[in-house]
C-alpha cells in the first residue's frame, strides 16, 4: 500500500490472515469416504454401438433363457418382426434342450401376439411328439400347447399327431383333467377334424368321444368361458355335414344362468354366436334357446350397451331376430346405438343389422 507505514501494513496482513483462518475453521469438513467406495471396481466394458440387446441375447443366452424371453416379449406386447425372428431362430437351435412346459410356454407366447413361424411351429410340434413318446410333461402343458396351436391355425402332421393323441388318451384314463384342459383339447380336435381322419389317425375319433363324455360329466364345474369353448367345440364337431347335439347345446346355455353376476358379456356373445352358427347362419328359422338365457342376454346387453363394438351389435341384432327377443325397449336402444355410431359400421354390418330388424 502506498503511503501507509510498514507497521500498519503488518497489522493489516495479520488481520487478513486471522479472518481467513477463522472462516476456514468454521467451514464443515467433508465426511470420510465410505469403505464401499474403497473397494476396487471392475473396469466398465464399453461395447460397440452396433451390438443391441437382441444380438447380445443371441450370442450369450442359454437354452433355459429362451422360453423366458418369449414370455416377456409377449407380456410387453412386442410386435417387432425382427425381435420375433431372432427369438424363433434361438428357439429352433435350443429344441433338443426344451422341456414340455417350456414348449407350451413358447407356443402360448406366439399365440398371444399371433406370431406364426412355420419352421418354429414344426420344430415345436416335433418336440411335443418326443415328449409324448417319453411320457414327459403334464396335462396342463399338453392342453395349453393344443390351444395355442389351434389359435395359430397350425396342425402337426400325422406322424407327430399319432403319439400325441395316444398319450392324451393314456392320461385321460389315469390322470386328473380340469374342465379347461378338456375343452382346450376338444376344441383342438374339432378345429382340425381329427375325429374324421380315420386311417392316418385311428385313435382320433376315440379321443374325441372320450373327451366329450368327460366334458359332459364335468358340465356343472365349468366356468362361463369354458362353457363357451365347449359349445363351440360341439358346433364344430359335426361341421362336416352332420348336425350338432342341440339338446346338449341347450344344456350349455342353461348353465350360463349360474353365477350370472360374474358373467362377462364376451362369453355370452360367444355362446350366442355359436347357437346361431349351429343352426345355420343363412336360415330364417327360429333358433331354440332357454328363456332364462334370453333374459340374461337382454339384461347384460342393456348394461353394456354404450361399450358395444360394431360386430357385437351385429351379433345382438341377429340374435334378436332368430332367438325371438321380444323386448321392445331393448330393440329401440339397439337401433339408437347403431344410429348414434353409424360411421364405425361397415356397409356389410349395416346391411346385416337392417336385415335382422
Amino acid at each position: 500500500l502506498v503511503g501507509v507505514a510498514p507497521s500498519a501494513r503488518n497489522c493489516m496482513a495479520q488481520g487478513t490472515s486471522t479472518s481467513s483462518s477463522s472462516s476456514s475453521s468454521a467451514r464443515p469438513l467433508p465426511p470420510p469416504a465410505s469403505i464401499f467406495e474403497r473397494i476396487p471396481k471392475p473396469p466398465a466394458v464399453i461395447r460397440p454401438p452396433e451390438e443391441d440387446a437382441m444380438d447380445l441375447f443371441k450370442a450369450l443366452a442359454s437354452p433355459s433363457d429362451v422360453p423366458l424371453q418369449f414370455v416377456h416379449a409377449a407380456r410387453a406386447n412386442i410386435k417387432e418382426t425382427r425381435t420375433w425372428e431372432m427369438l424363433s431362430a434361438s428357439a429352433v437351435k435350443s429344441l433338443r434342450y426344451l422341456r414340455m412346459n417350456e414348449v407350451a410356454a413358447i407356443l402360448h407366447s406366439c399365440a398371444q401376439v399371433s406370431w406364426r413361424d412355420e419352421h418354429l411351429l414344426t420344430g415345436l410340434s416335433e418336440a411335443m411328439r418326443c415328449g409324448a413318446d417319453l411320457r414327459r410333461g403334464t396335462v396342463r402343458d399338453y392342453a395349453l400347447a393344443c390351444q395355442s396351436l389351434r389359435r395359430l391355425g397350425f396342425c402337426p402332421w400325422d406322424g407327430a399327431l399319432r403319439p400325441i393323441v395316444t398319450e392324451m388318451r393314456f392320461r385321460l384314463r389315469r390322470q386328473f383333467w380340469r374342465p379347461v384342459d378338456l375343452v382346450f383339447v376338444l376344441r383342438f380336435v374339432a378345429e382340425f377334424g381329427l375325429q374324421r381322419l380315420g386311417g392316418p389317425l385311428p385313435q382320433g375319433g376315440m379321443l374325441c368321444r372320450e373327451l366329450q363324455e368327460r366334458a359332459e360329466r364335468r358340465l356343472g364345474d365349468m366356468r362361463h368361458l369354458e362353457l363357451a369353448h365347449f359349445a363351440r367345440a360341439l358346433a364344430q364337431l359335426d361341421a362336416g355335414g352332420g348336425l350338432p347335439d342341440f339338446a346338449l347345446l341347450e344344456r350349455v346355455a342353461e348353465n350360463f344362468s349360474r353365477r350370472a353376476e360374474n358373467l362377462p358379456l364376451g362369453a355370452l356373445l360367444h355362446l350366442t354366436n355359436t347357437l346361431l352358427h349351429a343352426h345355420g347362419v343363412s336360415r330364417s328359422s327360429r333358433v331354440p334357446a332357454p328363456p332364462k338365457f334370453l333374459r340374461l342376454l337382454t339384461r347384460k346387453a342393456q348394461e353394456d350397451l354404450a361399450q358395444l363394438r360394431p360386430f357385437e351389435v351385429v351379433v345382438l341384432a341377429n340374435a334378436a331376430a332368430r332367438l325371438g327377443l321380444q323386448d321392445v325397449m331393448f330393440l329401440k336402444q339397439l337401433s339408437r346405438a347403431v344410429g348414434a355410431n353409424l360411421d364405425a359400421f361397415s356397409v356389410s354390418q349395416v346391411a346385416s343389422v337392417a336385415q335382422a330388424f
